[in-house]
């Protein structure tokens, strides 16, 4: 998404750290086993959530999915 790219656009700026970047298709947030998996490869220091379901038009509708993507799973990134 548009946040992660801005994150991206920085690494070349940082070379004293290592960022590791996984979009939606790489990575399920909601899958909290699969977020351990990869906490456990890279054992992060930081971890900055770049995700967020921002189809404000849907989000009536997906309600659910919302408040997964925008509750759920930021919980689980906290728990990492």
């Amino acid at each position: 998404g548009q946040l992660g790219m801005e994150f991206a656009a920085l690494v070349k700026d940082y070379p004293q750290f290592e960022f590791h970047f996984y979009t939606r298709h790489d990575l399920d947030i909601l899958d909290e086993k699969a977020l351990g998996i990869i906490a456990d490869e890279i054992n992060p220091d930081y971890v900055v959530n770049c995700a967020a379901y921002t189809a404000v038009d849907k989000a009536e509708v997906e309600k659910s999915l919302c408040y997964n993507i925008n509750t759920h799973a930021c919980r689980s990134l906290c728990n990492v």
